[in-house]
C-alpha cells in the first residue's frame, strides 16, 4: 500500500510509447485547429506509416473569426495543414460553433461515423478540456465507444488543459510538420499565439520521456469493454472534478427527457418548439403527433443534438388518444408534455430534472406556470405547494408544468382515459398521484396561453359542459377513493373557495386603485396635452415672426445688391471716361501748363 504517496511510474509514463499501429484512426475535432493542436504530430507519423486516418471537425469555428471574415476561411486552414500532416481532407460538419449539447442526436452521429470508417481508434478532446464544445464532443464520442464495443480504442487528447495521460507519443521527429501545419490557422494566431502555447505543451510532455524526446502528444486512451459501465470504471483524478462541479461524467447523468407535442399545426407550434430549442437542459426527445390527422407542415425548429419522433397519421386524434401515442413513443427517463400553443421558459426542463435528480424518492416534480391572455397580457399564475385532496378539488397543475419519470408509464400502467375529451390531463395526474407524492419546485418556468385552446374549457368557461365532464372525473375517482377523500377533497375545495374569495377581494381592490391611477394619469395627460398645444401655438406664432423678419432682411439685401450694380456700372464708366482723357493728345499737350500751374498754387500756398 503507497498510503501517502505514489512512485512516479504510477502518475505518468516514465518512457514514449510505442506508435499504435491501428488499421483506421478516427480524429474528432470540435473546431478547425483542434484536429492538429491535439493530435497533428500523431498524425503525421500515422501518415508516414501509411496508416489511414479520417479527421471530421463538428462545428464551424465562427465564434473565433476575426470581425467581418466568413468561416470558410477556417475550412480552408484546416485542410491546408491536412496537406502537410499528409492524412487527407477533412470533412465538415458545419455545427453552429459554442452550440454544441449532448443528446442522443449527436451520439448517434458519431456512432454512424465510427462504423462507416471502420475506425479501430477514436480520438475526441478530453472531459477535463476547457472549452464546453470539447467537453460536449469528449462525452458523446464516449458513449458512442462504449455502444458499439469491439476491438476498439478511445483516445482523449489535450488542447486547452492537460489532462492526466497514460499514454505519451513522441513526436520529436514530426515536431516541425506540426509546427509548420499549425501556422497555416492564420486567422487564429491573430487571437491569440496558440501555436506557441501548444508547442510548449508538447515541449513539457516530454519531461519524464528522457534527454534524446524533444517533443511529445499526451493521451488517455482505454478500451471499449472497459466503458461498458461508464467512465466511472476508469480512474478518477479529473473525473472527480467533473462530478465536484455536478457536471456530467457519463451518459447515464444527463437522462433524456422526452417532450410529447400533441400538434394541431397551429401557427403557434413554432413558438413552442423554439422554446423547446432554446432550453438549457440538453439530452431532449421531442414526440410531435399529428393530432389534426393528414398532411402537416414539416417542423422548422429543431436542434442537431434532440432525437426526434415524428408520429404522422391520416385520421384526427382526440387529446386523450393524441397523449398515449406520444407516451407510446417516448424513449426518455422522464416525460414531459408541451402543447403546441403553450411555451416553456429556457431553464423549465433544467430545474424539474435537477430536482428529480436530487429527490430520487420522487417520481414527479412541477413548477409555476403563469397564465397569458391572447395578447401575452398576464392574468393569473398557478404555483401552489403540492396537496392531494386540493388536486382531488380541482386540477392546479398545467400539463407543461410536470414532469415525470417513465417508471409510472412502464410499471404503473398510467394512461390517458380516452373516454374523456376533456379534463383527461386532470383525470393522469390523479392516476399518478396514486404512486408518488409530487415536488413543488418554486418558481416560474413556463407560459400556458388561456383562450386559444380547443378544449372547449378556456374560452368563457363552457359552464354546462365543465361541469358535467368534471363530474365523470370526480365520480370515478371518489369511487376508488372513498368518503374520507371525498372529506378532505370537500375540505381543500372549501379553502381554496376561501382564499379564491380573498384573491377576488384583493384584486377588486387593485382594480379600484388601477382604476383611480388611471384617472388621475389620464388627468395629467390632458394638462400635458394642453400645455403641448399652447406651446405648439406660441412656437408656430415665433416662426411666423422669424421669416417675417427673414423675407425683410433678404427684400434689403436684393435692394443693396442692386444699388451696389449700379454704383458699379458708374464706376466703371467713369474709370473709362478718366482713362480716355488721360490717353488724348490735348491731355498730353498741355501737361506743361497743368505742371505750371500746379506749381505756381503751390507757391501762393493755394494747394
Amino acid at each position: 500500500m503507497a498510503w501517502d504517496r505514489l512512485m512516479e511510474e504510477h502518475v505518468m509514463p516514465m518512457a514514449p510509447a510505442p506508435l499504435p499501429r491501428p488499421c483506421h484512426v478516427l480524429v474528432l475535432a470540435p473546431h478547425p485547429d483542434d484536429e492538429v493542436f491535439g493530435c497533428g504530430g500523431t498524425l503525421a507519423l500515422w501518415a508516414q506509416s501509411k496508416v489511414p486516418a479520417t479527421v471530421h471537425i463538428l462545428t464551424d469555428g465562427s465564434a473565433q473569426m476575426p470581425l467581418g471574415e466568413s468561416c470558410s476561411g477556417r475550412r480552408a486552414e484546416s485542410e491546408a495543414a491536412a496537406d502537410i500532416i499528409g492524412y487527407g481532407t477533412p470533412r465538415f460538419w458545419g455545427l453552429p460553433d459554442r452550440g454544441l449539447r449532448y443528446g442522443e442526436g449527436l451520439v448517434r452521429r458519431v456512432l454512424k461515423v465510427i462504423e462507416e470508417c471502420g475506425a479501430d481508434w477514436v480520438l475526441a478532446p478530453a472531459l477535463s478540456e476547457l472549452h464546453p464544445d470539447h467537453q460536449v464532443l469528449g462525452l458523446a464520442t464516449a458513449e458512442a465507444v462504449r455502444r458499439l464495443q469491439g476491438d476498439r480504442i478511445l483516445a482523449f487528447y489535450e488542447v486547452s488543459a492537460p489532462l492526466q495521460p497514460n499514454l505519451l507519443i513522441d513526436i520529436s521527429s514530426t515536431e516541425e510538420i506540426k509546427h509548420r501545419a499549425m501556422r497555416c490557422f492564420v486567422s487564429q494566431e491573430s487571437v491569440e499565439p496558440y501555436g506557441e502555447r501548444i508547442r510548449g505543451l508538447n515541449r513539457y510532455r516530454a519531461y519524464s520521456l528522457g534527454a534524446r524526446c524533444r517533443a511529445a502528444e499526451a493521451f488517455f486512451h482505454t478500451h471499449a469493454r472497459d466503458l461498458l459501465h461508464g467512465l466511472w470504471a476508469l480512474p478518477r483524478s479529473w473525473l472527480d472534478g467533473r462530478a465536484a462541479c455536478r457536471a456530467a461524467v457519463d451518459s447515464a447523468d444527463i437522462p433524456m427527457i422526452s417532450v410529447i407535442v400533441r400538434s394541431m399545426d397551429r401557427p403557434s407550434l413554432r413558438e413552442a418548439l423554439q422554446s423547446l430549442a432554446d432550453q438549457t437542459y440538453p439530452n431532449i426527445q421531442v414526440v410531435l403527433v399529428n393530432a389534426k390527422g393528414g398532411r402537416h407542415s414539416p417542423a422548422s425548429v429543431r436542434q442537431p443534438h434532440w432525437d426526434w419522433v415524428f408520429v404522422d397519421g391520416t385520421e384526427p386524434l382526440g387529446r386523450s388518444r393524441a397523449a398515449n401515442v406520444g407516451l407510446q413513443n417516448a424513449q426518455g427517463r422522464w416525460i414531459l408534455f408541451l402543447d403546441d400553443d403553450d411555451v416553456l421558459l429556457p431553464d423549465h426542463l433544467d430545474k424539474l430534472a435537477q430536482a428529480l435528480r436530487d429527490n430520487p424518492s420522487h417520481l414527479a416534480a412541477y413548477t409555476g406556470v403563469r397564465v397569458v391572455d391572447e395578447k401575452s397580457a398576464p392574468l393569473w399564475a398557478y404555483e401552489r405547494p403540492f396537496c392531494l385532496e386540493r388536486l382531488l378539488a380541482a386540477n392546479f397543475i398545467p400539463n407543461m408544468a410536470i414532469l415525470f419519470d417513465r417508471v409510472l408509464v412502464d410499471e404503473r400502467c398510467c394512461r390517458f382515459d380516452e373516454s374523456l375529451d376533456v379534463l383527461e390531463d386532470w383525470d393522469f395526474l390523479l392516476q399518478l398521484a396514486r404512486y408518488t407524492d409530487f415536488l413543488y419546485v418554486p418558481g416560474i418556468s413556463a407560459i400556458y396561453r388561456y383562450g386559444i385552446g380547443q378544449s372547449g374549457l378556456s374560452r368563457g368557461r363552457r359552464e354546462e359542459f365543465y361541469r358535467r365532464h368534471r363530474a365523470r372525473v370526480m365520480e370515478k375517482w371518489f369511487h376508488r377513493l372513498g368518503l374520507e377523500a371525498l372529506d378532505g377533497a370537500l375540505d381543500a375545495l372549501s379553502q381554496e373557495t376561501d382564499h379564491l374569495r380573498g384573491e377576488l377581494e384583493r384584486l377588486r381592490r387593485e382594480l379600484d386603485e388601477t382604476r383611480r391611477e388611471k384617472a388621475q394619469a389620464e388627468a395629467r395627460y390632458e394638462e400635458a396635452l394642453t400645455q403641448e398645444r399652447q406651446q405648439r401655438i406660441e412656437r408656430e406664432a415665433a416662426v411666423e415672426r422669424l421669416e417675417a423678419l427673414s423675407r425683410n432682411a433678404f427684400n434689403e439685401l436684393e435692394e443693396a445688391r442692386i444699388r451696389l450694380s449700379v454704383l458699379e456700372a458708374r464706376l466703371q464708366e467713369a474709370e473709362a471716361r478718366l482713362h480716355g482723357m488721360e490717353s488724348s493728345r490735348i491731355w498730353k499737350a498741355t501737361y506743361p501748363v497743368r505742371y505750371c500751374a500746379h506749381k505756381l498754387k503751390k507757391a501762393l500756398g493755394l494747394v
